[in-house]
């Protein structure tokens, strides 16, 4: 039997679901989809929506409760969902790191909003999902093309490859479709964690690099 939880949380923490609505019409190609949200609900952490909901910039619109936002629109209903729920719907994972690369796409859509709590949240996510062979290259690869060279993520995933990464095909098969700049970044980080040494191995054993005459 599960234990009973009480849903109740202090008053001060509640979600403010009182003034306008605004539609935000989200689009990727020729299908937009429009989502609805409370204003300030939209504008609670994010730097965009906080801008492109002031009154000098709302004028400038023919709807004034209505934002035009050039997105993927399941990532962006993820992110509403997360708005209001403060959990993250991910889907059913196709293929290995699948899970990985969705939270990877709405780290980046984080960046687009300027929302720190947001990317913060996705952050903690990959950290509790992260399990021995977790990465992939293509997430890696979404978070280089999406995020500046300060990211945090970026360095959580330096981090987890420079110290956890070994000689096994699960975690090799993975370098040669990673980004330079990740790659140099990982290479930076090991000689961090490497203790150093005075050893040259590669004298005791030269003959296994000459070539065969």
């Amino acid at each position: 039997m599960a234990t009973p939880k009480s849903v109740c949380i202090p008053k001060l923490e509640a979600i403010d679901i009182t003034g306008p609505v605004v539609q935000v019409v989200v689009k990727q190609g020729e299908s937009p989809v429009t989502v609805s949200a409370h204003k300030s609900v939209l504008c609670s952490s994010s730097q965009f929506f906080q801008t492109a909901a002031k009154k000098e910039w709302a004028e400038l619109r023919d709807e004034p409760h209505t934002i035009t936002f050039e997105y993927n629109p399941e990532l962006f209903q993820a992110y509403i969902h997360w708005l209001y729920i403060r959990t993250l719907p991910i889907p059913v994972p196709t293929a290995p790191g699948g899970t990985l690369q969705f939270l990877a796409r709405v780290y980046v859509l984080g960046e687009e909003l300027m929302d720190s709590n947001f990317k913060n949240a996705v952050l903690d996510t990959v950290i509790a999902e992260c399990k021995g062979s977790y990465l992939c290259q293509l997430a890696v690869s979404i978070i280089y093309e999406g995020t500046t060279e300060a990211s945090p993520l970026r360095r959580l995933l330096v981090d987890i490859y420079a110290d956890q990464a070994t000689a096994l095909t699960c975690w090799t098969s993975q370098f040669k479709g990673c980004p330079k700049d990740f790659l140099v970044d990982v290479m930076t980080a090991m000689v961090k964690l490497r203790p150093a040494t005075a050893k040259a191995p590669w004298k005791k054993c030269s003959g296994s690099y000459r070539e065969t005459v």
